[in-house]
């Protein structure tokens, strides 16, 4: 049974938290077409864009020169030379800059996976609650019941098993001598040792 509630726990908690997050982007996110996370990064990178130099090299290329740096933008690719953009979909400060100097929205340059439409498609499917156990339809399968517990003697181990290699005495490893065939080191049998303990 205690596979049976961690299921019933996580199925649940999956159900809630579909439900919150539809309640959250519909009531809180009217009127927006990205997600307010996303807003955040774009508004950084805005501040970033005023300190950026544009020069236009051709019908959508851009030099941009930041700092000591100069990037290539092209607007038609969604490409510039940090990245950044290619990378996480959001526009960098150089790419807003150049959408400053073509009067272009930069929201309008971020990828779809971040508008809020893609947000309610993502949680938009519906997990029924399960029926109580004993509506569950009968199957003619073996009873599966939890594990007996047995109490050993003694005190619980709190160190796992170590490997032969991990065995290390004094700077020196000690291997196992499990599955090694002892002689005896008076007549060199195996079938026994030197006090006369035979093997069979």
């Amino acid at each position: 049974m205690a596979v049976l509630s961690m299921l019933e726990y996580i199925f649940y908690n999956m159900m809630n938290r579909i439900v919150s997050k539809q309640r959250e982007a519909i009531e809180k996110w009217t009127g927006q077409r990205i997600c307010p996370k996303i807003k955040k990064k774009l508004d950084k990178n805005i501040e970033f864009a005023a300190n950026c130099h544009v020069t236009e090299a051709s019908q959508q290329i851009f030099r941009v020169q930041s700092g000591k740096n100069s990037y290539t933008v092209e607007l038609c690719l969604h490409t510039c030379d940090c990245r950044r953009w290619q990378l996480s979909g959001v526009p960098c400060g150089h790419c807003i800059a150049c959408c400053m100097e073509e009067r272009i929205d930069p929201e309008t340059l971020v990828h779809d996976c971040y508008t809020v439409q893609t947000y309610l498609k993502a949680y938009g499917y519906i997990v029924v609650p399960l029926a109580d156990p004993k509506e569950w339809e009968k199957q003619n399968g073996y009873k599966v019941y939890p594990p007996v517990f047995t109490k050993q003697l003694g005190r619980p181990k709190k160190n796992r098993k170590k490997t032969p290699e991990e065995k290390i005495k004094s700077g020196v490893r000690v291997l196992n001598k499990k599955g090694v065939t002892m002689n005896c080191s008076i007549c060199g049998r195996a079938d026994h040792n030197r006090k006369g303990r035979y093997r069979w």
